[in-house]
C-alpha cells in the first residue's frame, strides 16, 4: 500500500512537471484572461442582462465569466500552472547549468561517427598541431569558446569548442517569469483576503441591515492583511485611514497602514 501511494505521488509529480501539462494550463489561463479583458468584470448584474440577455447572463454568471480572475476554477488552474512550472524549474535547472558548464573534453575517437555533422581529414603528425591552432583561431573569430585537451589513447591535441551555452538560461528565465506572473495573479485575487478573513474569523458587514455607527470588530481586517483591493471615500479636505473591501452584499473594513488626505479635487475637461 505504501509503495502504491509512492507510485501515485510519483505519477502526479511526473504529470505536473511535464511540459505538455504546463503548456495546457498556460493556454487555458490565456483564454480565460482574454475573456476577462474583453468582458467587463464585476459590473452590476442588470448590465449583463441588457448586454447578453437574461438566459446567457445567467449561464455566464454560473461559469464566473463576469469575475474570471477570482473564479475558483481560474485560481485552481493558476495554482496548478505555478506548481507545474516550479517543478519544471526544479527538475531541469540543475541539469541545464551542468550542461552549460560542461565542455565534453573526454570524447573518444569511437564516438565521432555518432555526430551528425562531421568532417574527417587526415594530416601528417607534424602538421596536426599547426592545423589545430589555425582552427582554434577561426572558431574564436566566430564567437566560439575554445579549450584544448588531449585524446583518450594518444597525445594528439584535441580542440573543444562550444557556442550558445547561455541559451539554456532563456528557458530558465521564461519559466521563472511564468512563476512570478502566476504568483502575482494569485496574490492579486481575493484568495489571500478570504484566507485571512477565515483565519481571523472575520465576517463581512451587511450594509443593508447595518443600523449602528460603530463597526463591529468582526468586520474589521487588521493592517497585517497580506493583499487586497479596497475603496476609500475621501471628501475634499478630509483624511481617512480606513478602506472598504466589497464582499458581495456586504463589506469588510480594513485599517490602512497610512493616512490618505485629499487636499483639492479639480475636474478638467
Amino acid at each position: 500500500e505504501i509503495r502504491s501511494r509512492h507510485r501515485i505521488l510519483a505519477d502526479a509529480v511526473e504529470l505536473l512537471s511535464s511540459m505538455r501539462f504546463a503548456i495546457s494550463a498556460l493556454v487555458v489561463v490565456c483564454i480565460a484572461s482574454a475573456i476577462g479583458t474583453i468582458v467587463a468584470q464585476n459590473s452590476p448584474p442588470i448590465n449583463y442582462v441588457n448586454q447578453f440577455g437574461a438566459f446567457w447572463a445567467e449561464v455566464f454568471t454560473a461559469l464566473d465569466v463576469f469575475r474570471v480572475y477570482n473564479a475558483p476554477w481560474f485560481l485552481l488552474i493558476m495554482a496548478l500552472m505555478l506548481v507545474s512550472t516550479s517543478l519544471c524549474l526544479i527538475r531541469n535547472t540543475p541539469k541545464m547549468i551542468r550542461d552549460a558548464r560542461s565542455w565534453r573534453e573526454k570524447v573518444r575517437d569511437s564516438t565521432f561517427p555518432a555526430f551528425r555533422h562531421r568532417v574527417a581529414v587526415e594530416l601528417p603528425a607534424d602538421q596536426a598541431g599547426n592545423a589545430v591552432e589555425q582552427l582554434a583561431v577561426a572558431l574564436a573569430q566566430r564567437g566560439y569558446k575554445i579549450r584544448r585537451s588531449s585524446g583518450d589513447t594518444t597525445q594528439m591535441p584535441v580542440l573543444v569548442a562550444r557556442k550558445g551555452a547561455s541559451n539554456r538560461f532563456g528557458y530558465i528565465a521564461a519559466h521563472l517569469a511564468i512563476v512570478v506572473i502566476s504568483l502575482g495573479g494569485l496574490l492579486d485575487s481575493e484568495l489571500p483576503l478570504k484566507t485571512a478573513a477565515w483565519w481571523w474569523d472575520k465576517e463581512p458587514l451587511k450594509m443593508a441591515s447595518f443600523q449602528g455607527t460603530e463597526v463591529p470588530a468582526s468586520a474589521r481586517m487588521p493592517m497585517a492583511t497580506p493583499t487586497y483591493r479596497a475603496n476609500a471615500l475621501v471628501p475634499e479636505g478630509a483624511t481617512v485611514d480606513v478602506a472598504v473591501v466589497p464582499q458581495g452584499d456586504g463589506a469588510l473594513l480594513l485599517d490602512l497602514p497610512f493616512e490618505l488626505h485629499l487636499q483639492q479635487l479639480r475636474n478638467e475637461y
